[in-house]
């Protein structure tokens, strides 16, 4: 799947296999230099690797991180 079709699925949130986030789900990054720090997902980015581009809480700006950074947030 190419990442403009993904994204078509991602924005009318449905399923992707292998893409755990959604658009504006909330989530804690859970290594890096923003460890410890909230955030929502604004856009799927890249499928290999999975990637977004994510809100940081904090009103630090948005970043890029790679999915393996990231958990739900409760």
């Amino acid at each position: 799947m190419e990442l403009n079709e993904a994204n078509k699925l991602w924005y009318n949130f449905q399923l992707i296999k292998g893409v755990l986030f959604g658009y504006n789900d909330s989530v804690r990054i859970k290594s890096g230099k923003y460890t410890g720090k909230y955030a929502s997902v604004i856009s799927l980015e890249s499928l290999e690797p999975i990637t977004y581009l994510v809100e940081l809480d904090s009103n630090d700006g948005d970043i890029i991180i790679v999915e393996s950074e990231l958990e739900k947030s409760e």
